[in-house]
């Protein structure tokens, strides 16, 4: 009874000690940490067809999303959805490595009170291209909580 009472308590300490280190390595890492990794914008004109297409489609709503393109590169995309006239941007802040996945960090841009605006129907998207890690894309709305993941 005794040498079976040792192995039960070896065994609930191994398993107690599995799941505090499991916990260690999902969370988040120390921000000072996180890579800033370099990307390039590229207009949608300078991008392959099937990356175009993809924009087309997917330009009609808010989206995000990366795609591998035919030319091998890895593309990065967020899309405003329609807007009812100009002066809608978006813009990407930074692209970070971090622990388990790349993180976008993006921001929408509306137009100023006092900026002239023309009522034409727009889609505003931005495209950037980065070294392709393998890792999971996620992307964050500045001032937002909640994180995006991206299908690809």
């Amino acid at each position: 009874m005794n040498k079976k009472s040792i192995l039960i308590f070896i065994v609930l300490l191994s398993l107690l000690s599995a799941c505090s280190s499991a916990t260690e390595n999902t969370s988040p890492a120390d921000p000072s940490e996180y890579k800033e990794i370099a990307f390039e914008r590229v207009s949608l004109e300078n991008t392959p067809n099937d990356i175009q297409l993809s924009v087309n489609v997917k330009g009609i709503e808010e989206s995000t999303f990366g795609l591998l393109g035919s030319d091998g590169k890895l593309y990065v995309i967020v899309t405003r959805g329609e807007k009812a006239s100009t002066g809608y941007e978006v813009i990407i802040k930074k692209v970070e490595h971090r622990v388990d996945h790349i993180a976008v960090i993006f921001e929408y841009k509306d137009p100023a009170e006092d900026e002239e605006i023309k009522n034409t129907l727009t889609y505003p998207s931005t495209v950037i291209t980065f070294e392709n890690t393998g890792l999971p894309i996620r992307f964050k709305q500045l001032g937002e909580r909640s994180w995006i993941d991206a299908f690809q």
